[in-house]
């Protein structure tokens, strides 16, 4: 009779390879590891979540304000504020949105704040308005883009 001791059972992931023994005492699983370098790729992508997940705060998009995309509108600043107050509200991915009308400034949180998309509106030449945003994500695939605010809020112009 095999008497195994300090066996640790565990289930197979995802390229392991799982073949099944017969033996004297009936039929048992071997579970053998993937040697394709999963090993090495595991603490490289975790590596890599934790450099992303310090790239998203809000403190982040505020100090990123001169880095963002800017835009000139043939709006007043309030109807540029109520604009983006309605394209940040009406994206489904959005969570949480901050808001001061005074100085123009507004932030956005998306995907249970895995990204943050600020907006600051100022009065510029004229009757022209200057809107500035700037998006920080630690996803691939955010809620809206700063090209897309853009576009929404040009669209809303028309």
């Amino acid at each position: 009779m095999e008497v195994w001791t300090n066996v640790q059972y565990r289930p197979p992931t995802a390229g392991d390879t799982v073949r099944a023994e017969v033996t004297e005492a009936g039929r048992r699983r071997v579970i053998e590891p993937r040697k394709d370098g999963m090993m090495m790729t595991r603490p490289i992508l975790c590596a890599i979540a934790l450099l992303l997940a310090g790239c998203a705060t809000m403190q982040s998009v505020v100090n990123s304000k001169d880095q963002g995309t800017v835009r000139t509108y043939a709006l007043s600043k309030d109807q540029a504020y109520d604009a983006a107050i309605r394209i940040l509200r009406s994206n489904p991915g959005f969570d949480h949105l901050e808001q001061d009308r005074a100085s123009g400034y507004l932030m956005g949180a998306f995907n249970s704040s895995l990204g943050f998309l600020g907006v600051w509106i100022e009065p510029s030449d004229g009757a022209d308005t200057k809107v500035t945003a700037v998006l920080k994500t630690r996803t691939p695939f955010p809620a809206m883009t700063e090209k897309g605010f853009h576009d929404r809020l040009a669209n809303a112009v028309k």
